[in-house]
């Protein structure tokens, strides 16, 4: 799987109220599958993980963190 460039990371902050992005790191794992980046913005820091492939389980999973982030849950 390739590495996301900065201009698609951008996109992605877009959909969020997150602040501008200042820089991402990609994170060294072992599992290789799912990429995972450190994402620092101005509003401060955060997770993105790099899905390889979209299924109803990550699906749910985003919808129990978008349930979180409504009831004000740092998710």
């Amino acid at each position: 799987m390739n590495s996301l460039k900065r201009t698609e990371v951008e996109q992605i902050l877009k959909h969020y109220n997150i602040g501008t992005l200042q820089h991402f790191k990609k994170l060294q794992r072992h599992t290789g599958a799912q990429p995972i980046y450190k994402v620092s913005t101005k509003t401060g820091n955060y997770f993105l993980k790099q899905y390889r492939k979209f299924d109803y389980f990550i699906k749910a999973g985003l919808s129990i963190t978008d349930f979180l982030a409504e009831k004000k849950y740092p998710a």
